[in-house]
């Protein structure tokens, strides 16, 4: 009866399902150690769950805001709507960055000024390349005047955001990982 293997494939089957579950904490419930950052799971609860939203909304947003800036730039209609949709798109992504580097233990910047002022920095920078970009294109919608002001609101965010951001962490930073690069 044991010749046909229908024993032994149930076996390897049950055997493979065993090695799923095995590890740490497989057979007693309260001994796991639970999410871990290897697992690609976030290890604290308390991080928001609004985060993967975020990122997945404001991805959309700013791919669409894209893709419609070329088309009105081929087809020659005004680019203000796709600009608005890809700065609201961006502006999500800079939240969610900011986010998720507030929640994360692992972060030098712990504090909401810290975060404030990387997104300030983050959504300046953006400003000022989409301001290029807008003025560099002028000669297809006439906007020049649009692309000056983004470039220059950018630069005041990147500015404000250099202040509120804590400058501590950027200096300390620098200093500490040179000396440990020599093995010092």
């Amino acid at each position: 009866m044991g010749g046909d293997g229908s024993g032994e494939a149930l076996s390897a089957a049950g055997s493979d399902s065993a090695v799923a579950g095995a590890g740490p904490g497989a057979d007693d419930p309260d001994d796991s150690p639970g999410p871990t950052a290897e697992d690609g799971e976030s290890a604290d609860a308390s991080r928001p769950v609004t985060a993967p939203v975020l990122f997945l909304v404001g991805l959309t947003a700013f791919a669409g805001g894209t893709v419609g800036f070329l088309a009105d730039l081929v087809t020659g209609h005004g680019v203000l709507r796709s600009l608005l949709v890809n700065g609201g798109g961006a502006g999500l992504l800079v939240t969610w960055a900011a986010v998720d580097t507030l929640g994360d233990p692992d972060t030098r910047v712990a504090t909401a000024t810290g975060a404030a002022g990387t997104a300030l920095l983050l959504y300046g920078l953006y400003m000022v390349v989409v301001g290029l970009a807008v003025a560099a294109t002028t000669f297809r919608h006439g906007r020049l005047w649009l692309g000056v002001g983004m470039s220059t609101s950018g630069a005041a965010g990147m500015l404000v955001g250099f202040l509120v951001f804590p400058r501590e962490s950027v200096l300390g930073g620098e200093a500490e990982p040179a000396g440990d690069e020599h093995g010092e």
